[in-house]
């Protein structure tokens, strides 16, 4: 979740409001079309040269949808910046509908920036996600006068119930996906989600030319600590590890755990993902919370040149390298 400030011009003042993470766009492109009908219907139902659905961004109202009709003056994708003062954000800051019947008989309005477009009048209705966080607006705005009487609104509230459900459904299809690709015990990409992940980075490093790394790593002897302390003190273990690997992770690296002991660490750099494995090994040995196993791991590296020995499986490389490193201890 992201914060960020709407300006609330009938009481000259800002309002700090808390905008959701969105799904992926393109799932919120599908929902386009339906929209689009229901602003189409919208602009027609009430006669107005527009009708909008206003997406709220940290730092600006964004035209996410508008209604075909010829005289609307507003492009899809246009925005402008939070602070100006829009209808939009006077209906974002207090949570409620807003109603302009003519901005130029009103004080407060008469110099909004939708006045400059003709668009004199107003109505809209506060659109949200279903943690009530913001989403943004529907609205229609007229050169003329507007006067919307109860029947017209109670539809419009309609429309805004069909669109927040929408929102809802989409929500909840994101945090199942989230579900199914994360590791219940901590947190981190299970075995679906990296080599999703795995699979997508690779392919882009590939199209850029550029390098990428991945690491294969398991606990040592962590059969013992189960065996010895117990499956609930292991699990606590792999989360207390999984921490240390989250907390200390570049920006663009991402971690999950394939099973049981074993974890994928992916970024671009061999030698900063080298250097990252040090940095967490000697947090583990620091660690408070880890002192009575003692903690320690096997890495296995490899690189996209490397794993072109392995029939260009990264992770195929990098098991294959930790393997070497497990036959090579153990024969010592």
């Amino acid at each position: 979740m992201e914060e960020t400030n709407v300006f609330i011009r009938s009481e000259n003042k800002h309002e700090r409001v808390i905008i959701e993470a969105a799904p992926s766009q393109a799932s919120l492109n599908a929902l386009r079309k339906k929209w689009q009908k229901i602003l189409d219907a919208s602009a027609e139902l009430l006669d107005v040269p527009a009708a909008l659905i206003m997406r709220l961004t940290p730092t600006s109202m964004q035209v996410f949808t508008r209604s075909r009709n010829q005289e609307n003056p507003y492009q899809e994708g246009a925005e402008d910046h939070l602070g100006h003062g829009l209808y939009c954000e006077e209906v974002i800051g207090k949570n409620k509908p807003l109603m302009v019947e003519n901005a130029l008989k009103d004080d407060v309005w008469a110099n909004n920036p939708d006045v400059e477009v003709g668009m004199i009048s107003y109505y809209g209705l506060p659109i949200k996600w279903p943690n009530e966080t913001m989403f943004g607006t529907i609205c229609v705005l007229d050169r003329k006068t507007l006067n919307i009487d109860q029947k017209h609104q109670a539809i419009l509230h309609l429309f805004k119930d069909a669109i927040e459900t929408d929102l809802a459904n989409l929500h909840l299809m994101a945090s199942l996906e989230k579900v199914a690709r994360t590791d219940a015990l901590t947190n981190l990409l299970n075995r679906r989600g990296v080599f999703e992940r795995l699979e997508a980075a690779v392919r882009r490093a590939k199209k850029a030319q550029a390098s990428f790394a991945v690491a294969v790593c398991d606990l040592n002897d962590f059969k013992g600590i189960n065996d010895r302390y117990g499956h609930v003190e292991g699990d606590a273990v792999l989360k207390r590890f999984a921490s240390l690997l989250t907390r200390k992770r570049p920006k663009d690296a991402f971690i999950g755990r394939i099973g049981g002991d074993e974890f994928v660490i992916a970024m671009r750099d061999k030698t900063m993902l080298c250097t990252f494995l040090d940095t967490v090994e000697a947090a583990a040995q620091r660690d408070e919370s880890l002192k009575k196993y003692p903690l320690s791991f096997y890495a296995g590296v490899a690189t996209l040149k490397e794993a072109a020995d392995h029939d260009g499986d990264l992770y195929r490389a990098a098991d294959f390298d930790l393997m070497k490193k497990k036959r090579a201890k153990h024969s010592s």
